[in-house]
């Protein structure tokens, strides 16, 4: 491999239905968009001021050194992206929301006349427009991010245990786009729920401390007992709430 030619971890992110605003809704997107990037890296422990960005007004290609520890991105950025979508989206009008469809790929890029080369710079972006990605977000209407990431990036760092997320909270996809065909995973927080419906482990608040996991499930404290008591005949229990249970 030439100097010039270096292994690093790639992210593309686009806004969900961007061409249906009006220019002034546009460039409103595009700052609101700009500023939750900058704030998730921020809350996520991450540098942005050294990542190499291409903005296509809609989306961002990035290109992170590698001094950006993997996992920290596919965990702490996504989540904190996440977060920082709905704390946003909680105080504007529908038609100005932003949701995000988000890649995150690795792979051997270079410099080139017109910006980057490489397979893995084209996968991508393949990726982040693919269909099953686009499919969904629109059937996730709540939820503000859907991700994407490559066969490569949830073998080694999700399945892997690397980061706090469930690996069966992906579900595999087979990118189908233009020359492209692949093996993806795809996962949608949906507001910091799992697909499960509980919360999803190391899910924060706005602002979280950046690196923190949450505990794995053998780390995790079991629930303490609750107090069942068991009552015949008449109960009286004014401004009390009483649980029934047909077991």
């Amino acid at each position: 491999m030439s100097k010039n030619h270096r292994r690093r971890l790639l992210i593309k992110t686009d806004i969900v239905s961007y061409g249906t605003r009006d220019d002034r809704d546009q460039r409103a997107a595009q700052r609101n968009f700009i500023h939750l990037l900058d704030e998730a890296a921020e809350n996520a422990g991450l540098n942005r001021k050294k990542w190499f960005t291409q903005s296509s007004g809609d989306g961002e290609f990035a290109i992170l050194p590698g001094r950006e520890p993997e996992q920290r991105v596919v965990d702490d950025f996504v989540r904190q992206l996440d977060s920082a979508l709905g704390h946003h989206n909680a105080g504007v009008l529908p038609s100005t929301r932003i949701r995000l469809r988000v890649a995150i790929h690795v792979g051997v890029i270079s410099p080139a006349d017109n910006g980057i080369a490489g397979a893995a710079a084209v996968a991508v972006g393949r990726m982040v427009d693919c269909g099953p990605l686009r499919e969904a977000i629109a059937a996730a209407e709540p939820a503000d991010l859907a991700l994407i990431v490559s066969d490569e990036i949830y073998r080694g760092t999700i399945a892997g245990r690397l980061t706090t997320w469930r690996d069966d909270d992906f579900h595999e996809v087979t990118v189908q786009v233009k020359e492209l065909t692949t093996r993806a995973w795809i996962h949608v927080p949906r507001g910091g729920l799992s697909p499960h419906g509980s919360p999803e482990r190391g899910s924060r608040g706005h602002g979280g401390p950046p690196g923190q996991a949450a505990a794995r499930p053998h780390e995790e404290a079991q629930a303490s007992p609750g107090v069942v008591n068991t009552f015949y005949g008449t109960v009286h229990t004014q401004g009390g709430t009483i649980g029934i249970s047909n077991g």
